[in-house]
């Protein structure tokens, strides 16, 4: 959804962000106004939660100042925004010369050294202050493995998988059950390892010394403990 949120901004000229600015009223501003309303698609939803980060990793890129609120637009990366137009910093009688040298402003995402966003910029940005759960993410991050696995695990330890008991979380569905056994909420952990089909095939597949504590662990120790016995 960060991924969708940058694309309103970097790609707003695009026919599916016009459609998504005009539908959901954001404005024509290069950084657009996102509010959540409660008749929103789940998609606008997601793409709502998912604002805040966008919005803190963007930054601007000057140009000719013309554009650039001085206070309010975030375009010293890492100040935050200040006040006053940039334009007025600049003394229009001895420099007015030096505007037509710039470029046009534009926004830039913060965590890239070149401004462009990628997946792997934002899962660092999401993952940059340290935290108890630096461990699993740093795991992830080294497992050397395909890249698809590597995104499902990083969803895992997010639990941002969109099993039954996330979709309704997320006003998608009304139904929390595991389509598989019926019996239990479908959540990540439940859908990957305590649901009773999924719980035949790990017993098939494990020794008998890693049985005794491998169902017993919550969703990011069961990573670690994963990742680190496959490496050791």
């Amino acid at each position: 959804m960060m991924k969708v949120g940058w694309g309103l901004v970097e790609k707003r000229d695009s026919l599916w962000a016009k459609a998504l600015r005009t539908k959901y009223k954001c404005g024509n501003d290069i950084i657009p106004d996102i509010r959540r309303r409660s008749k929103d698609s789940n998609l606008w939803k997601g793409v709502c939660s998912a604002w805040k980060d966008v919005e803190r990793n963007t930054s601007w890129r000057i140009g000719d100042g013309t554009s650039i609120n001085f206070w309010n637009h975030n375009w010293v990366a890492k100040a935050g925004p200040l006040d006053q137009y940039s334009k007025k910093v600049i003394n229009p009688n001895d420099y007015q010369w030096m505007l037509n040298d710039f470029p046009l402003f534009q926004a830039a995402w913060d965590p890239s050294a070149d401004g462009m966003f990628t997946v792997k910029s934002a899962y660092e940005a999401l993952n940059t202050n340290p935290t108890e759960n630096d461990h699993v993410f740093r795991l992830i991050w080294d497992w050397k493995g395909p890249e698809r696995i590597r995104t499902f695990l990083w969803l895992l330890a997010n639990d941002a998988l969109l099993t039954n008991h996330n979709r309704r979380r997320r006003n998608m569905t009304s139904e929390a059950d595991c389509p598989r056994c019926n019996s239990n909420e479908e959540t990540v952990l439940h859908a990957v390892r305590d649901c009773p089909t999924a719980r035949l095939v790990w017993r098939a597949l494990l020794s008998h010394q890693r049985n005794q504590y491998f169902f017993n662990l919550d969703i990011r120790d069961w990573i670690c403990s994963n990742l680190e016995a496959r490496d050791s």
